[in-house]
C-alpha cells in the first residue's frame, strides 16, 4: 500500500485500534505519523461511549497517530470528518452529510464515524484518530438495534467498488491536505456546506453539565454549534436532531 509518509501496520483481529495505540503509545510515538489498520475489531469504539460494529473484512477499521498543535486539535474532528467525506466522494459516493462534529451520513443513516482521543506527553499532544467506515455490510450483518440507523457503501449502491485498500490509501494521501494545509476558515465553510441539511432543524445538545435545545443555525468559527437567537457557541458530547433521530 502506498501511504505517503505514514508508517503502516496491519493486524488481523484486535479489540480496538484506538485502544491498542493508546496502550502501546510509548512504542509507537517515535513512528509518527502512524496508521494502524485492522481486519476486525471485537470491541470497536465510537464517540460518546458508543460501540462500533466491526465485522471481519466488512469495513475500514483504522486509527492514525500523530503529534498535532493545539490549533489543529481545535477543529480536528471536523477536519477528519471532511477528510473521510472527500475520500468517499473520490471513491464514487456522493451526497454525503456531516452531522456535527464528525458522523458521516447518507440519507440520514450513518456510513462512517470518527473517535478522537488525545494523549498529552511532556507538553506535547498526540492524537489517536479512529476512523470506521461501513463498506460491504448487508442489512442482516448489522445487529437488529442498528439496522434502522446504519448503512454501508454496498447497501447504498450494490455496484459501488468498495475497495478497502484503495479507500485507506486515499485517506492517507489526503491526510496532509485536510489536517494540516487547509486554513481553519475554509474548513468551517466546508463543514457548513455538508451540514446544510440540518439547518433550521430543532436540536438537543447534551453538554457536560446541561442539556440545551434550540434551532441549528450553523457551525461557528471555533468549530462549535450556533443556535438561532443564542449568543453562545456550544460544544456538546452528544447531538440529537429531533426530526431525524429515527434515522440515527
Amino acid at each position: 500500500m502506498s501511504a505517503g509518509n505514514f508508517y503502516v501496520q496491519r493486524l488481523s483481529r484486535i479489540t480496538s485500534t484506538n485502544t491498542y495505540l493508546k496502550e502501546n503509545f510509548e512504542a509507537y510515538k517515535t513512528k509518527i505519523p502512524l496508521a494502524l489498520l485492522a481486519d476486525e475489531q471485537t470491541v470497536g469504539r465510537g464517540r460518546g461511549g458508543h460501540g462500533w460494529f466491526s465485522l471481519k473484512d466488512k469495513g475500514v477499521y483504522l486509527s492514525l497517530l500523530d503529534r498535532l498543535s493545539s490549533q489543529k486539535i481545535q477543529l480536528l474532528s471536523l477536519r477528519l470528518g471532511l477528510l473521510v467525506i472527500k475520500t468517499l466522494e473520490q471513491a464514487g459516493c456522493p451526497r454525503l452529510q456531516l452531522k456535527w462534529p464528525n458522523d458521516i451520513l447518507r440519507q440520514g443513516k450513518k456510513v462512517a464515524g470518527i473517535l478522537v482521543e488525545n494523549i498529552f506527553c511532556q507538553e506535547e499532544c498526540y492524537s489517536v484518530m479512529g476512523i470506521g467506515i461501513n463498506l460491504l455490510h448487508c442489512p442482516e450483518d448489522f445487529p437488529e438495534q442498528l439496522r434502522a440507523g446504519a448503512v454501508s457503501l454496498k447497501m447504498i449502491d450494490p455496484e459501488f467498488p468498495a475497495d478497502r485498500e484503495q479507500i485507506v490509501q486515499t485517506i492517507l494521501e489526503n491526510y496532509q491536505l485536510y489536517i494540516h494545509l487547509i486554513p481553519d476558515e475554509k474548513i468551517i465553510v466546508f463543514a457548513n456546506e455538508y451540514s446544510s441539511v440540518f439547518k433550521n432543524r430543532r436540536v438537543r445538545l447534551f453538554c457536560r453539565e446541561r442539556e440545551v435545545s434550540g434551532i441549528f443555525e450553523a457551525i461557528g468559527s471555533g468549530g462549535g454549534i450556533v443556535l438561532c437567537g443564542k449568543p453562545e457557541i456550544y460544544h456538546a458530547r452528544d447531538v440529537r436532531f429531533d426530526s431525524i433521530d429515527e434515522f440515527l
